[in-house]
């Protein structure tokens, strides 16, 4: 059984800011997964936003795991070359 996802949002990222940023990133990498925070702050479920980004369980699986273990704002720099990698277990 997985863990429930628990992010803790600052007051400042509000779904509305997050979309915001979703919509004027350029970067495409930084794009999907402000994307997906965006959603995750709507209350979307997580199947959902799997669908809407039209990503793999290991991919969002992965983004989680790195939203778990990073404060979510570095989450977003993390480099592609580390994303590419895959999950650690």
């Amino acid at each position: 059984m997985s863990r429930p996802l628990v992010i803790n949002w600052r007051v400042e990222d509000t779904a509305e800011s997050l979309m915001g940023r979703y919509k004027s990133e350029k970067d495409t990498s930084l794009r999907t997964r402000l994307h997906a925070l965006a959603l995750l702050r709507q209350g979307s479920p997580v199947a959902e936003i799997k669908r809407i980004l039209d990503i793999s369980r290991e991919a969002f699986t992965a983004g989680c795991r790195g939203i778990r273990t990073v404060e979510w704002k570095r989450f977003l720099h993390i480099s592609r070359a580390a994303a590419a990698a895959g999950p650690a277990c």
